[in-house]
C-alpha cells in the first residue's frame, strides 16, 4: 500500500480524539469526490472509509493521506491540511493505465478512431490506448475501412500495428483495333477479349493485350483507387514466336563508363531487330525437349540451372532458336534510355531477386518481380539466375584494357543472380565464366533473328 511519507495520525485515533478529546468546533470536514467516475474507494491515512462521492466530518486538524482505488484505473494519491471549522473539498481524476500503440498505415494518411472517437492526427501516430478491449477503425477516403480488436493488457511494452488498406476497385477500359484481343492483367489471362470492361484492384499493373498474327502491346500503370482508366491500342500485324518478345532493330547505349573494367567505353551500338525469350528456360520447357533432365518436385517453373553453356546452346538450337548476342541482350535488359537496371537508373529493393540480405539466397519461379521488367518486358534481366550468352568473352572495341581472361577460353553469363548484390545485376555487368561451369545460379533464355522462327501453317 503506498503511503505519503509524512507523519500522520490514522483515522481511528483521529476520530477518537474528536469524540475524547476535541470540542466539535474544533474539528473539520472533507468532501472527496472523484472524475470521471464515481464509486472509487476511499481510503485516508491507510483505512478504508467509502466511496465517491463521501464527506467526512468531525476530523481532527491534520495532514491526512487521500488515497482512491478503482478497477480498471490507476491509484490516485492526494494529501489535504484539515483545518478546524472548515469544509475542506479534494478532487481526484482516476486515470486509466496506457499503452503506447504505433500505427502505422498502406497508405499513410489514415483516419484513426478508438472505440467510435475520432483521433485527431493522420496515420502514422502514436496513440495511448488504455488497458482492456477496444476496437480500431482506420479508413481513408477510397479504401475500405478497417475494423480491429485490440487487447492492451500490458502498459509496460509498447505495441506496433500495421495495416493495410484495400483500395476501392478500379473500373479498367480496354480497346484494340483489331478487336478480340486477349487481355492480361499482371501477366494472367482474363477470360474476356476486346472490348472490354474490367474490374481490378488499385496499385502498379501490368495490363497488356495479345492477338495472334498481331505484336503483343503492354504498358506499366499505378492505378488510383476507385478511378477510371481507359487503354486504347491499335495492334501492328507481325508474327511474334510464342512467349518471346519483339526487339525493334536500332541503336542504343552499350557499355558503362562506371562499371567494371570490362564494360568500357559506353558506345552507341546498332542491333538488327530479335526476338527474346520473356522469360528465363524453365525445367518444364527444358524437359519438354529434353526428357530426361529431372528437377525438384514443384520446380516445373523455376529456371533450369546446373547446365553449362553448351547445354544452353543445344537446346537453343534443338527449339530452333539461338542464345542471345551480349549487345542483343543488353538491349533487351535496359533498353534506349541506358538504363541501369531493367526499370530505371536507381535500384530498387523488391523488383529483383538478388542477394541483399542475410536470407538464405535462392532462385524463384521466373517471372516473380513482375515490376522489375524491362522497357521491352523481358522478366529476371536482373537476378534470379546469370544466363549464358552467345559470345566470347573478350574486350570491347575501343578498350585498351588487357586481359589474359579475354580470348577465345570464357563464355559470358549475364543479369546477375540470387547469389549476387545489385551491382552485379546492372544491365552493363560482365561475367566471365568457363563453358564447362555449372552452377545452381546459372541458367539461360534464348533468342532468334527475324524469320528463323516461321508462324505455323494454317490447316
Amino acid at each position: 500500500m503506498r503511503r505519503l511519507g509524512v507523519a500522520i495520525p490514522s483515522l481511528s485515533v483521529a476520530l477518537m480524539c474528536v469524540l475524547g478529546c476535541a470540542p466539535p468546533d474544533r474539528t473539520g470536514s472533507l468532501s472527496v469526490t472523484s472524475e470521471p467516475v464515481e464509486g472509487a474507494e476511499i481510503w485516508m491515512n491507510g483505512q478504508f472509509v467509502g466511496h465517491t462521492p463521501k464527506t467526512e466530518t468531525d476530523l481532527v486538524p491534520a495532514l491526512y493521506a487521500v488515497e482512491l482505488r478503482m478497477e480498471g484505473y490507476e491509484d490516485q494519491l492526494g494529501s489535504i491540511q484539515i483545518q478546524a471549522g472548515q469544509l475542506h473539498r479534494l478532487a481526484l481524476t482516476l486515470k486509466q493505465p496506457v499503452a503506447m500503440v504505433d500505427i502505422v498505415s498502406n497508405p499513410p494518411g489514415a483516419t484513426v478512431a478508438l472505440d467510435g472517437e475520432p483521433v485527431e492526427e493522420l496515420t502514422p501516430l502514436r496513440l495511448p490506448v488504455p488497458v482492456g478491449k477496444h476496437r480500431l477503425t482506420i479508413s481513408k477516403s477510397r479504401y475500405a475501412p478497417r475494423n480491429i480488436d485490440l487487447q492492451i493488457a500490458n502498459t509496460l511494452e509498447d505495441q506496433d500495428l500495421e495495416v493495410t488498406l484495400t483500395g476501392d476497385p478500379v473500373r479498367v477500359q480496354v480497346e484494340t483495333k483489331p478487336g478480340r484481343a486477349r487481355l492480361y492483367v499482371d501477366d494472367i489471362a482474363k477470360a474476356r477479349r476486346t472490348p472490354v470492361v474490367y474490374e481490378i484492384d488499385p496499385g502498379l499493373h501490368v495490363i497488356s493485350v495479345e492477338l495472334e498474327g498481331y505484336e503483343r502491346e503492354e504498358t506499366v500503370v499505378e492505378l488510383e483507387p476507385g478511378s477510371e482508366r481507359e487503354f486504347s491500342w491499335v495492334l501492328e500485324e507481325g508474327y511474334v514466336p510464342p512467349g518471346m518478345i519483339k526487339v525493334s532493330g536500332g541503336r542504343f547505349i552499350m557499355g558503362s563508363d562506371d562499371g567494371g573494367g570490362d564494360e568500357k567505353p559506353m558506345r552507341e551500338v546498332e542491333v538488327d531487330t530479335f526476338y527474346i525469350d520473356r522469360y528465363e528456360v524453365t525445367n518444364e520447357m527444358y524437359q519438354n525437349t529434353l526428357p530426361l533432365h529431372t528437377f525438384p518436385e514443384g520446380q516445373e517453373n523455376y529456371p533450369v540451372v546446373n547446365i553449362n553453356w553448351y547445354d544452353a546452346n543445344d537446346f537453343a538450337k534443338a527449339v530452333g532458336k539461338r542464345l542471345p548476342t551480349e549487345a542483343e541482350w543488353e538491349m533487351a535488359a535496359r533498353g534506349s534510355e541506358a538504363w541501369i537496371y531493367p526499370w530505371g537508373i536507381t535500384y530498387r529493393e523488391g523488383l529483383a531477386n538478388l542477394f541483399t540480405t542475410e536470407v538464405v539466397p535462392h532462385a524463384k519461379p521466373v517471372g516473380s518481380h513482375i515490376f522489375g521488367r524491362s522497357p521491352f518486358g523481358c522478366l529476371d534481366m536482373a537476378g534470379n539466375v546469370w544466363e549464358w550468352v552467345e559470345g566470347w568473352y573478350a574486350s570491347y572495341p575501343g578498350n585498351p584494357e588487357i586481359s589474359d581472361s579475354y580470348g577465345q577460353r570464357y563464355r559470358v553469363a549475364r543479369g546477375g543472380g540470387f547469389n549476387a548484390d545489385p551491382w552485379h545485376g546492372r544491365t552493363s555487368n560482365r561475367q566471365f565464366e568457363s563453358p564447362e561451369t555449372r552452377a545452381p545460379w546459372i541458367g539461360f533464355r534464348c533468342a532468334a533473328s527475324r524469320g528463323q522462327i516461321m508462324p505455323p501453317e494454317e490447316e
